[in-house]
């Protein structure tokens, strides 16, 4: 009983511990983080036309590529 009490503890420390010790680690790869994510427009017409703009930044550590986008 003893050794199978072990081994669950050693289970749960293996899948437990890697993710609070890689929160701290630096982004590998491109990461998008943006200012705002939404923006209120308020009303608008059928046929009227609007623009909005939206901040980011490459907060990973390797080129970032915006190969598409649409509205959504």
């Amino acid at each position: 009983m003893t050794q199978r009490f072990l081994r669950i503890c050693l289970s749960v420390l293996v899948f437990a511990l890697p993710g609070p010790l890689l929160a701290d680690q630096p982004a590998i790869g491109p990461r998008i983080a943006f200012e705002a994510e939404t923006v209120q427009m308020g009303q608008i017409l059928r046929g009227e036309s609007v623009e909005a703009e939206f901040v980011y930044r490459n907060e990973g550590d390797s080129p970032l590529r915006i190969l598409r986008a649409k509205p959504g």
